[in-house]
């Protein structure tokens, strides 16, 4: 010992340590006026008891009496010293008796009380992180209630060649200080491994009592700066977690604070289990939820598939959720077309009008051809397209592009793509999710074609139902009219035969009535045997010998023939092309057919008349007869009728000849056409093959 000042002062140790004598501080060491926020002068001479907490008071002066009284008290008890400023420290009073003398000892564990009551918060983060569903609200309530401790943390990624900052916290805007002095930026910033976060990658944990070290290596040129604001901020210790997710190392924890000791890492190894365990449940719940929007979102085009939705309509819902699901811009169906061995865009969104423009039509030989060709699945680069192919799809944004194939029954029909602006949004997953739209798709496509199918075949069946029904109907309107012109030709012959006679002996008579009788009565007889011829050639089949011949001499022929009988002047137009190819006709036929189609122009124009017009043109390997008039054309509801069996309008026409018209082209395996408008005349067309 050495006296100072009169007064005996202790320097023989590093701990708070002073002598008490009549409840008085009579000797005291420098590190007790230090712990005390106080110099020696201002201790020494003290009470004790003006250093203690008002509620410890009590309890200190009951054992100091028993003390000096001899009885048996301990020797080391815990109590809250109040320094000079106010502050309160926990210590622990270490006490022994020197004649009438106390001497006393402090060590400080106000760190240790801290530390106490942190751990016991330390479990509740743990719960509190546990109740979390995603990913970054665990990292945020995990951060969150780190600093509420007082302790700084980093969440590191390591990788073969060091580690990576993915992110950090800090009390006392401790890395606020950091990035402002040392001008960097912490978040991204690269390090190298050090000996204890390879034992905590490879264990699950270590600590570190040199963090200020730790930190002046990781940071390189501005280490001693981060060595600094590490001691500053109280980070001294650290304890590296290993987090892991899937039960794989995934990334590196590290919380950071003096008040930490080894024997934590057994509570933060907890945390760890804890943080672990919920990011583990997050991603399961993540992957749940997605794969239910998937199959959602799925299930609503499978829906609209099997609905028989338009394909257009069902092409913008598949195109609509796949983008929304796989995070892409566009979407294209090509279909493959066996004729022209080429892959056609046929449905798309997303994509510029000039792509559309150069990549309407792409060869077999392409990624996307070779798909939809051989139904095999393709995820290519666009770095890989050649220098020449390019400008296809130079306006076409994306770093890698997935095809996937239509396939309807067992046919590969074409080919689903869409694109990634980078390589790594590409999933696995993605290519599954892909192929089940485009298996909707194709069965959409597929059933779509079925029903095509269908509906031709029911037209075509409902087509030929209907030829078989008029020719039946023909037929039986046929044999009736063959019995009625054979059951009134005959008495219609004693009719001539009677007005022949009657005429014969009225000759030497002057009685004009007589005379207008019998031309009334010859004339309506002759009427009704051109009714019997008309019945008599709707009754006979149609049997046509077909030999080429220039038709253009049958049709003049016939149309001027028909002009002759007109009631009205008349003027007939030709328009014929020259050099008309040779047309395989039955001549005889022919010449009826168009005989009877101009007497009906000619009758429409009356007794006013107008002008018949005659064409005839080269159309496409048939030869196109054209005869048209001025008249006042046929009533829209008329239109659809002019062919069928006694259907006229006239009263003295039978409705036979345009009918007879129909089944002589018909026997010439040609076509018949009408253009009409009330007021505009008419135009009917005959159109023969070459062929």
């Amino acid at each position: 010992m050495a006296l100072v000042g009169g007064e005996e002062q202790i320097t023989s140790t590093v701990l708070p340590l002073g002598v008490i004598r009549d409840g008085r501080i009579v000797r005291a060491n420098a590190r007790l006026a230090e712990y005390l926020g106080a110099s020696l002068e201002e201790v020494v001479g003290t009470p004790f008891l003006d250093w203690v907490a008002e509620q410890d008071r009590d309890r200190i002066r009951e054992r100091h009496e028993r003390r000096t009284r001899g009885e048996a008290v301990p020797d080391a008890y815990e109590l809250e010293i109040v320094r000079r400023d106010g502050a309160r420290r926990q210590a622990e009073v270490y006490v022994s008796t020197e004649g009438g003398d106390i001497a006393f000892e402090l060590a400080d564990r106000t760190h240790l009380a801290n530390r106490r009551a942190h751990l016991r918060e330390l479990a509740g983060l743990g719960a509190a992180v546990q109740r979390e569903h995603s990913e970054e609200k665990i990292f945020a309530t995990l951060g969150a209630g780190l600093v509420a401790l007082g302790v700084a943390w980093a969440r590191v990624r390591p990788d073969d060649e060091g580690l990576t900052v993915l992110d950090l916290g800090t009390p006392m805007g401790a890395l606020e200080r950091l990035e402002r002095e040392a001008n960097i930026k912490v978040r991204g910033l690269r390090g190298p491994w050090r000996e204890p976060t390879e034992r905590a990658w490879k264990e699950g944990s270590s600590f570190f009592d040199d963090l200020p070290v730790t930190a002046d290596v990781f940071f390189g040129d501005v280490g001693p700066i981060a060595r600094t604001v590490a001691r500053d901020a109280a980070m001294g210790r650290a304890i590296c977690l290993r987090i892991d997710v899937g039960q794989k190392p995934w990334e590196l924890l590290y919380v950071m604070a003096d008040w930490l000791l080894p024997e934590d890492i057994a509570s933060f190894g907890l945390l760890r289990i804890q943080v672990s365990a919920a990011l583990d449940a997050a991603r399961i719940i993540a992957d749940l939820s997605a794969r239910n929007d998937e199959l959602t979102a799925l299930n609503a085009i499978g829906a609209a598939a099997g609905a028989g939705s338009e394909t257009q309509q069902l092409f913008d819902l598949t195109a609509q959720t796949m983008m929304r699901l796989l995070q892409t811009k566009w979407l294209t169906v090509y279909l493959f077309d066996e004729k022209t061995n080429e892959a056609v865009l046929t449905y798309h969104t997303g994509i510029a009008r000039s792509v559309v423009e150069q990549a309407s039509r792409l060869p077999a030989s392409s990624r996307i051809g070779v798909v939809a060709r051989t139904g095999k699945p393709h995820i290519w680069q666009r770095s890989e397209i050649p220098r020449d192919r390019l400008p296809r799809i130079g306006e076409l944004a994306f770093a890698t592009a997935v095809s996937v194939p239509l396939v309807a029954g067992a046919r590969v029909i074409g080919a689903m793509s869409t694109g990634y602006e980078t390589a790594e949004a590409l999933l696995a997953s993605h290519v599954r999710i892909l192929e089940t739209a485009a298996a909707h798709f194709s069965a959409a496509l597929r059933a779509k074609r079925l029903l095509d199918d269908l509906r031709q075949s029911y037209a075509d069946l409902a087509r030929a139902q209907e030829q078989l029904v008029r020719r039946e109907r023909l037929a039986a309107l046929g044999e009736l009219a063959a019995i009625v012109a054979h059951e009134i030709r005959n008495p219609l012959g004693a009719v001539f035969n009677a007005v022949g006679a009657i005429r014969q002996q009225a000759k030497s008579q002057t009685d004009a009535r007589l005379t207008t009788l019998l031309a009334i009565l010859e004339e309506e007889a002759t009427r009704m045997n051109d009714i019997v011829g008309d019945l008599l050639d709707f009754a006979r089949p149609v049997s046509a010998a077909l030999r080429p011949e220039q038709i253009e001499p049958i049709v003049t022929e016939a149309v001027d023939a028909a002009a002759h009988e007109a009631t009205g002047p008349v003027s007939v137009e030709h328009d014929v092309e020259r050099s008309l190819p040779a047309v395989p006709v039955d001549g005889r036929l022919l010449r009826q057919a168009i005989l009877n189609v101009a007497l009906n122009a000619v009758q429409a124009l009356g007794p006013r008349g107008g002008k018949l017009t005659l064409r005839m043109k080269n159309d496409d390997g048939a030869v196109r007869i054209e005869i048209a008039d001025t008249g006042p054309g046929i009533p829209l509801e008329h239109k659809s009728r002019i062919f069928e069996p006694f259907f006229t309008t006239r009263a003295s026409g039978t409705g036979l000849g345009l009918t007879v018209v129909k089944r002589i082209v018909d026997v010439h395996h040609g076509e018949t056409a009408l253009r009409t408008a009330p007021g505009a005349g008419t135009t009917f067309v005959i159109r023969l093959p070459v062929a």
